[in-house]
């Protein structure tokens, strides 16, 4: 299924000692591979439950542990998997090598829950480097959804001879930390999606051609906000950001009908 599996015995080590596991903790590992973090983390964790979608890796990580009381393998896929776990445990972390093709995939899914104390996870270095980004060309969607939910750091970088088989990209470890923030406003992503839809133009440009906004309403909210209309989309924090989302959020139309939209272009 194109997995890479880490193989590095001390990545392993420092991936474990970064998610700082006690016996107190609940962990959901995302994809197990063949086991070698959960070797790790089964002596010091107070439960793991390790959701992996090959029913034959999966199985195979069932018999490993079979004699441990705290870890519970479950088959299938991560992103059905029903979250979060009932009853929620007072300390869950996450902890995983993040499929590369999934990975934002599942980190949009998981941070938004109120339900977990950290994450630890791998993905790939240009990934990583987007998402910790705080201005620039790597400054993005993925930067200000993360940075809404958590704080994130960027570890330490892992080669590609610590998997087999060897990955063709760098990967990085991140940690993000819940901040526990209030619920965003309803359309707050939907307006910073559309924004770097068109990252190159102005933002005013770039709000007016992907929303409903009128060009004019558009023009008159950056003026409130106090943002210059020819600044880029990754020139705007994340307050300017919700600033624009309070006065033009009634004009953000549902995500699925304009992803059409857009893709129709």
């Amino acid at each position: 299924m194109g997995q890479n599996f880490l193989v590095d015995g001390d990545v392993a080590r420092k991936i474990v000692e970064a998610a700082g596991i006690g016996g107190g903790d609940a962990v959901i590992e995302i994809g197990p591979g063949h086991g070698i973090l959960t070797r790790l983390m089964a002596p010091v964790a107070g439960q793991i439950i390790a959701v992996e979608i090959d029913r034959y890796i999966a199985e195979e990580v069932r018999r490993k542990f079979a004699a441990a009381g705290n870890v519970t393998v479950v088959q299938g896929d991560f992103m059905k998997f029903p979250l979060p776990p009932e009853p929620c445990p007072p300390s869950l972390k996450f902890v995983s090598n993040l499929p590369y093709y999934i990975a934002t995939a599942i980190l949009q899914r998981i941070l938004p829950l109120s339900c977990w104390q950290s994450a630890v996870v791998m993905v790939q270095l240009e990934v990583a480097e987007r998402i910790v980004a705080t201005a620039g060309r790597q400054y993005g969607y993925m930067s200000l959804f993360c940075r809404y939910f958590s704080d994130v750091k960027l570890l330490f970088k892992v080669s590609p001879g610590s998997f087999s088989p060897p990955p063709k990209v760098t990967s990085a470890i991140l940690k993000f930390e819940n901040r526990h923030p209030v619920p965003p406003p309803a359309q707050l992503f939907a307006l910073i999606k559309r924004a770097f839809h068109q990252r190159r133009k102005t933002i005013l440009n770039s709000i007016s051609n992907n929303t409903e906004a009128p060009k004019e309403a558009v023009l008159e909210a950056l003026a409130t906000v106090g943002i210059n209309p020819k600044s880029r989309p990754e020139e705007l924090t994340l307050e300017s950001y919700l600033r624009l989302t309070s006065i033009l959020g009634k004009y953000i139309i549902s995500d699925t009908a304009n992803s059409k939209q857009l893709n129709n272009r």
